[in-house]
């Protein structure tokens, strides 16, 4: 049989060809498109890449030219002269118990200075009983013509003496000490320190006065550290905020113009975004619809030929993977619907730029 050749109507082919190039139009639009995003994109990241880089040297030359300088002279107040200090000279005489007694009565005169000037007194008051007893016990053996010893009593009327020295001192400096702390309090926060300042109360309190001057010396080197740290952190702050400023004030056109490219950039790229998102629920929805089925063949295995599960777990466990089934089967065409809307929008935009 002779073959019939159907030769398309003449309409036909110029409706094709005309077809043909809406589509190259088409796939031109969209190849330009895509261009643009990427140059906008490109521009956006290289102009706050560059606006970062500018800040950032702006600060380096602001916080190179800051004064050095910043440390507090409370550290001066630490070398404070030494007052009410009094050096005790034992006479020398050439009864024994002679000189162990007016050792005693000088650390009774040290003790009541330091009740007179509101001093605890508790350490130094067990330390001069415990002296006087032995003093006491001394001399009883002296009168009775035995060899007698006063070196505990001299030793611990010395202590006594150091301890007045040492608590008159800390009392001077905790003074000086306490309204340094109280004027740095009202320019900067001292709230780290404030476990330190209660232990140098609570040292004074407790009669470790040696401990005291320590922890003093201690507490203005903190208060030096925290004033230097947040001098230059207020520095480097208000630096920063007028490089800020300054900046924003220079460029604030080109910000804009960037703000405006970056808002078309996101208009462009909206739908791109969400079709990728439903492109991607949809993908995942399948990977599950694919593991659900593996999961009911693996049930069923086990149940009609292994006999591991019986009936009843079988039936809830294969209702349960259905309904998860018909649950992925509700969403998958709700998303391609949105995909096919999507498209079929993006179609009509195309149409109304070419």
């Amino acid at each position: 049989m002779a073959k019939i050749h159907k030769h398309k109507p003449a309409a036909y082919k110029a409706n094709e060809h005309k077809m043909r190039i809406h589509r190259l139009k088409t796939d031109k639009m969209r190849m330009l498109r895509a261009n643009i995003l990427v140059f906008l994109w490109v521009f956006i990241f290289l102009f706050l890449l560059l606006s970062f880089v500018s800040i950032i040297r702006i600060n380096s030359r602001v916080i190179a030219e800051l004064p050095n300088n910043n440390v507090s002279n409370l550290e001066n107040a630490a070398n404070i002269p030494e007052e009410n200090k009094t050096d005790i000279v034992v006479k020398l005489l050439t009864n024994n118990s002679i000189e162990a007694r007016d050792a005693l009565l000088q650390s009774e005169k040290d003790i009541q200075e330091m009740q007179a000037k509101d001093i605890s007194i508790l350490r130094v008051n067990e330390i001069f009983q415990e002296a006087q007893q032995i003093y006491e016990a001394q001399l009883s053996l002296e009168k009775d013509g035995r060899l007698a010893d006063y070196k505990i009593v001299l030793r611990a009327t010395k202590s006594i003496s150091q301890v007045k020295d040492s608590a008159l001192k800390a009392r001077d400096e905790l003074k000086i000490f306490r309204e340094a702390y109280v004027d740095a309090g009202k320019t900067y926060d001292l709230s780290s320190m404030q476990a330190d300042y209660n232990e140098i109360e609570k040292s004074f309190s407790e009669e470790r006065f040696e401990d005291t001057l320590s922890l003093i010396d201690g507490g203005y080197a903190k208060i030096s550290e925290i004033q230097s740290s947040q001098t230059a952190f207020n520095l480097y702050y208000e630096a920063t905020s007028k490089t800020l400023k300054k900046f924003f004030e220079d460029n604030w056109p080109k910000m804009l113009i960037i703000a405006v490219l970056i808002v078309i950039a996101l208009i462009l790229s909206w739908t791109m975004i969400k079709k990728l998102r439903i492109r991607s629920k949809l993908k995942n929805l399948n990977l599950q619809k694919a593991t659900l089925y593996g999961l009911i063949k693996k049930l069923q295995y086990n149940y009609f030929e292994t006999k591991k599960i019986s009936e009843g777990e079988f039936s809830v466990k294969l209702e349960h993977f259905k309904e998860m089934l018909r649950d992925i089967d509700r969403q998958i065409p709700l998303l391609r619907e949105d995909l096919f809307k999507i498209d079929k929008n993006e179609m009509k935009n195309e149409k109304k730029w070419s």
